[in-house]
């Protein structure tokens, strides 16, 4: 896609929700945000929080990621700094490589059973954490009943679903065939289990490195080719 079709459909959607993604350094993790405006060749962006602060982003290299059409588009960027609109803060930033349109199917969910453990780590919202505790963090087992390369979607025993807090940030530790892997987690939604009603856990990956990103595409595949020979 090119940088005038992607500004056109920015232009259209003003005000919808995007995920502002950065890969390393000390911020490094998955934030929500929102399209505030696109002028000249920089899109205005929400400014992200965490704790009711500012995250640290100028001159940062990120990606952004837009729903449009039932697809993601996914654009490198790098910031450039932050303007008030009003009582506003907004994050402006610039794409600086190829955009991508990623078809739904990229996300399509793989039934699995795998075993794993998690790690709550905190609350991530606007404001100061709802959960305030010196106490460390205990590592619980979960039950993986599908994955993409967008998230996962795990269970618990009964219980243990205490440690289910949406927008919960936690740290997965999985095995996909390459060895164990430490990912990080943000808790979208938190759904009923009709079978069991133990609940279940819909988590989106944050700021995957591309060896990770190659690894849980590897195995994604692998779980799709060995569906269609059963």
């Amino acid at each position: 896609m090119d940088k005038q079709e992607f500004f056109g459909i920015l232009s259209r959607t003003i005000g919808s929700k995007v995920d502002l993604i950065n890969r390393a350094g000390i911020n490094k993790g998955i934030y929500s945000s929102s399209l505030m405006d696109v002028k000249d060749n920089l899109i205005g962006l929400a400014q992200p929080m965490h704790k009711g602060n500012w995250v640290q982003m100028s001159g940062m290299e990120l990606t952004i990621n837009v729903k449009s059409g039932g697809n993601l588009i996914e654009a490198p960027v790098i910031s450039r700094g932050t303007t008030f609109e009003g009582v506003t803060a907004v994050l402006w930033v610039e794409p600086t490589g190829r955009i991508n349109r990623i078809q739904r199917r990229s996300y399509v969910r793989i039934p699995c059973m795998l075993a794993a453990e998690c790690c709550f780590l905190e609350i991530y919202s606007d404001t100061e954490s709802e959960l305030e505790s010196d106490d460390p963090k205990e590592w619980f087992p979960i039950l993986v009943n599908n994955i993409s390369l967008g998230g996962i979607a795990a269970t618990v025993k009964q219980g243990l679903e205490v440690n289910f807090y949406k927008k919960g940030r936690y740290l997965l530790a999985i095995d996909l065939g390459g060895g164990l892997m430490f990912l990080n987690l943000l808790l979208r939604s938190i759904l009923n289990n009709n079978d069991n009603g133990v609940p279940v856990g819909a988590f989106a990956f944050g700021g995957l490195s591309v060896y990770q990103d190659r690894v849980i595409g590897n195995f994604v595949r692998r779980q799709e080719l060995a569906l269609k020979q059963r």
